[in-house]
């Protein structure tokens, strides 16, 4: 996880108006296996997303995947 996002989650601060809400998250990285870095973001975000009340929907690294979560924000199976 980079150093701005490890800030962005420090300073983080919900209120009520978004608890609830959905957290769809897209990763990019240069690394040709971020298999280990996407499961450590991923138990994070999941862990922050519990803590402020949101539905962690999931984390998108592909094309397939961003395509997935994009379905499931605008409602389609």
């Amino acid at each position: 996880m980079s150093g701005y996002l490890k800030t962005f989650i420090d300073h983080l601060n919900i209120n009520n108006d978004l608890k609830g809400s959905d957290l769809y998250v897209i990763v990019q990285g240069a690394d040709s296996n971020q298999t280990l870095a996407i499961n450590s973001t991923y138990g994070t975000l999941n862990r922050v997303s519990k803590r402020f009340g949101l539905n962690f929907v999931g984390i998108a690294q592909t094309n397939s995947q961003a395509n997935t979560l994009h379905n499931k924000m605008i409602g389609k199976k």
